[in-house]
């Protein structure tokens, strides 16, 4: 029973630091006009990347920390109060203001484009 708990809680975890649902659009506009061949290295290069990456860390991110004389307590605090933040920012709408700001700047100014 504890084991399944453990790893329905890793699974979560990882589905969340994934975020499927978020990456989709990403890749979707990513592989517009691609062949099947190309948009499929594109995910298959991708995952195998992000694995990687998520192996390095889950290996030795503790000792990456503590190189960098950083507890994991203040680490997770850190991630914390950045959440807060973006959400504070998407509760008022700031974050959807700036974005439409600049895109009315790019569209004012022809020369950036």
């Amino acid at each position: 029973m504890v084991l399944s708990e453990l790893f329905f809680s890793a699974f979560v975890t990882f589905f969340v630091v994934i975020d499927p649902p978020g990456c989709a659009p990403i890749y979707a506009g990513l592989t517009k006009g691609a062949s099947a061949q190309q948009a499929r290295s594109m995910a298959l290069r991708a995952t195998f990347i992000a694995t990687i990456i998520l192996l390095i860390f889950a290996l030795f991110g503790q000792q990456l920390l503590g190189a960098l004389h950083i507890e994991l307590n203040s680490f997770r605090i850190a991630g914390g109060l950045m959440l807060f933040f973006i959400a504070f920012d998407m509760v008022f709408e700031k974050r959807t203001q700036r974005r439409e700001e600049r895109a009315e700047k790019v569209a004012a100014s022809p020369e950036q484009r």
